[in-house]
């Protein structure tokens, strides 16, 4: 369950953000459906199907899932990617999901994971949003640095490479099991890089020096959200350690927490002890919907 001070912190704002108009890119399946709507938003080098395990389990609790590809992810590693990925920005990504939750009856609740869990944050300050946890986030700007020795050692490649910017990057399996898979089995580990897809050189960049981005791509005014925030990261992670979840926490006051969970890296969507972190992730998102639906019945 969740600590009383969680609770105590995320009793005080719910308010929505402001709204604003965008391009259609993916389009939400029109539905009758009034359950609860979990969009679950993956990262860098990731597909819908790393959701598999969160998916199943909160489907199995009553929610409806979504689980939306980001544009040109569509390509494995060992495949030819997509001519227009390297220039994607993080700013067409959340485009496209802004387009995907304005089509929705209701505002869903937003989970995110590394790349997505910046990409949900960035969402939820440009549209109304019921909540959102973030899992392993990645650091918007100014709240927390980006490069540690192990991150470097995780991404140098990604960004050393002349012109990176412009074209699209695919890790290495060295890095991966370093830094997101170091908690899994080397068999477990294998099958997960086979599903990696490649990923946008520019959007690697809008998050690694966001300094130098003209169009403050990953910036967020703390008053931007003042809906519920969880950031769940694991004391293990290498590529988003915990001072980032806390510190993205802390520059949005009383309306995000934080909590490391021990013993987890930064896979924490479906390495050992998973559940567990779905579980901590269900207790805050019933104990939001509880409070919201308190309030409206007054």
């Amino acid at each position: 369950m969740l600590s009383k001070q969680t609770a105590d912190t995320f009793g005080i704002k719910c308010d929505a953000p402001k709204d604003a108009c965008q391009n259609v890119t993916i389009k939400a399946p029109r539905t009758h459906d009034e359950r609860p709507v979990i969009v679950m938003i993956h990262g860098m080098w990731s597909q819908p199907v790393v959701w598999h395990p969160f998916k199943t389990f909160f489907e199995s609790k009553g929610f409806r899932v979504l689980t939306p590809q980001l544009r040109h992810h569509h390509c494995l590693h060992h495949e030819e990617p997509d001519a227009e990925l390297g220039q994607t920005s993080i700013r067409h990504y959340v485009d496209d999901i802004l387009a995907m939750v304005r089509g929705l009856k209701h505002p869903p609740i937003l989970m995110g994971h590394s790349m997505g869990a910046l990409i949900a944050q960035l969402v939820s300050a440009r549209t109304p949003v019921r909540a959102s946890v973030l899992l392993a986030s990645a650091p918007i700007a100014g709240t927390a640095r980006v490069f540690s020795l192990d991150s470097w050692l995780i991404l140098g490649r990604q960004v050393v490479h002349p012109f990176s910017w412009r074209k699209p990057r695919k890790p290495t399996y060295r890095a991966m099991r370093y830094g997101l898979f170091n908690e899994l089995s080397e068999r477990n580990s294998r099958q997960m890089y086979d599903q990696i897809v490649w990923e946008s050189g520019r959007a690697i960049w809008e998050v690694c020096f966001h300094m130098y981005d003209p169009h403050r791509s990953v910036h967020i005014y703390p008053s931007e959200i003042n809906t519920p925030q969880l950031f769940l990261t694991g004391t293990h992670d290498r590529l988003t350690p915990p001072y980032i979840g806390k510190c993205t926490a802390q520059h949005f006051g009383n309306t995000a927490a934080f909590e490391a969970i021990d013993g987890r890296a930064h896979w924490l969507i479906s390495e050992p002890g998973w559940e567990d972190v779905a579980a901590k992730s269900l207790d805050f998102i019933q104990w939001q919907l509880d409070q919201q639906a308190e309030r409206q019945a007054r």
